[in-house]
């Protein structure tokens, strides 16, 4: 306290002065990281990769959005089981993944300031949401006769029904 907001002098010696110095961007360079030959080819794919993740993304909203705009639409009756077994298969989900870190549902719940009733109740609603996607689509696929043994190629179809029949949606 005596000290305080009084002047004082240090005196410093520098030993070092480091620099990080950064590898030239060239052709050397795009063989050690990739596996092109050549700097140009290697931002291409770059570029390509950057542009067909952006595509995908907006893909995957404009898909959203449609489902979005399904289900806001359905006047779906859901029943309480369903919701209630899709929550058990939700929760065990959730137990397993946890066991794999060493950890149990109670205890995350504890960390998370819950119980497990608590954290399953939390659940309810995105339950909710996938039953009744489940159902319209369900519903879409027996409507639409878009069934197939093979669940990609189904789903690969069911997209692209309800690509088609955005305007109708």
């Amino acid at each position: 306290k005596n000290l305080a907001g009084a002047g004082a002098k240090f005196e410093v010696t520098v030993n070092n002065i480091l620099r990080k110095e950064l590898p030239a961007v060239d052709d050397n360079f795009a063989k050690e990281v990739s596996e092109f030959d050549n700097l140009a080819d290697y931002k291409k794919d770059i570029k390509k990769r950057l542009t067909d993740g952006a595509k995908a993304q907006a893909k995957m909203a404009d898909e959203e959005k449609l489902y979005q705009k399904i289900m806001d639409g359905a006047d779906v009756e859901i029943p309480d089981k369903m919701v209630e077994q899709h929550l058990d298969e939700i929760m065990e989900d959730m137990k397993h993944k946890l066991s794999h870190q060493g950890a149990t549902l109670e205890q995350y719940a504890s960390y998370m300031g819950m119980t497990a009733e608590q954290m399953r109740g939390k659940q309810k609603p995105a339950a909710k949401a996938q039953v009744k996607m489940r159902l319209v689509l369900d519903a879409i696929i027996d409507k639409e006769k878009l069934h197939d043994k093979n669940r990609q190629k189904q789903f690969e179809k069911v997209q692209e029904f309800l690509t088609k029949n955005n305007k109708m949606v």
